[in-house]
C-alpha cells in the first residue's frame, strides 16, 4: 500500500502564499468563498494568466508555509504504511522552476523524503493503482484518480466540496482501508517505528 500526499492546499499553504502575493486576506475562510478554491474567484482582479505568471520562478512554491498540521499527517501516514511508501505527489505548470520550488519546498519541511517526490505536469491518475491512496484537496483529482483505479481521500477544507477543516476524518478514513486492504495491516508501525 502507497500513500501519496499532495502538497497545494494539503500540506503546503497555497492561499496564505497569495495573500502574501497580492496583499489579500482570504483567512478565515468566508462563508461567500465556500467550496472555491481557483484563485481568480478569490482575489478580485488577478486574472488565471496574471497568477502563473506573478508565481513564475522558484520563490513562491519554496516558500509556502506548511499548514501546522502537516508534519503530523505525514508522520501517521508513515506509521501507519512505512515510509518507503509515502510519497509527495504533486503537480506543477509548464514553467520548470515551479518544480524545482516545490523540491525545495519537500526537501526544507520534510527531508527525509527528498527522494519521495513525484511531480507531474498530467493528471495525477497516472500514478493510480489498486496499491495507492492519494490525499488531495482537490475534488477533481480525486475523482480522476478513482477512475483510474486508486483510492481517493479528499482532504477536507473550506475550498473543497467538504466545505470544513476535519483532520480527524483523515485519520479515520486513511484506517478504514486496513478493512479492505489487507496488505495495509502488514506495513503498520508503532510510534517508536517497531512494527506491532
Amino acid at each position: 500500500m502507497r500513500i501519496l500526499i499532495d502538497l497545494d492546499g494539503t500540506t503546503a499553504d497555497l492561499y496564505a502564499g497569495v495573500e502574501k502575493l497580492y496583499g489579500v486576506k482570504l483567512y478565515p475562510w468566508p462563508e461567500s468563498n465556500l467550496g472555491k478554491s481557483w484563485i481568480p474567484d478569490l482575489v478580485p482582479g488577478v486574472t488565471a494568466e496574471r497568477f502563473w505568471d506573478d508565481a513564475k520562478g522558484v520563490d513562491f512554491w519554496a516558500n509556502l508555509k506548511p499548514f501546522p498540521y502537516a508534519y503530523e499527517l505525514v508522520n501517521f501516514c508513515e506509521k501507519m504504511v512505512g515510509l518507503e511508501n509515502v510519497a509527495f505527489l504533486t503537480k506543477t505548470t509548464l514553467d520548470p522552476y515551479c518544480s524545482a520550488g516545490k523540491v525545495m519546498w519537500i526537501r526544507k519541511h520534510f527531508p527525509r523524503y527528498s527522494k519521495q517526490i513525484l511531480t507531474v505536469c498530467c493528471s495525477k491518475a497516472f500514478c493510480a493503482s489498486h496499491q495507492s491512496v492519494l490525499i488531495d484537496d482537490d475534488d477533481d483529482n480525486i475523482v480522476e484518480f478513482e477512475k483510474a483505479g486508486g483510492y481517493g481521500l479528499l482532504f477536507p477544507q473550506p475550498w473543497n466540496s467538504a466545505k470544513k477543516f476535519d483532520l480527524e476524518f483523515v485519520y479515520q478514513e486513511l484506517r478504514s482501508y486496513e478493512l479492505y486492504i489487507p496488505a495495509l495491516t502488514a506495513h503498520r508501525t508503532t510510534t517508536d517505528g517497531e512494527p506491532q
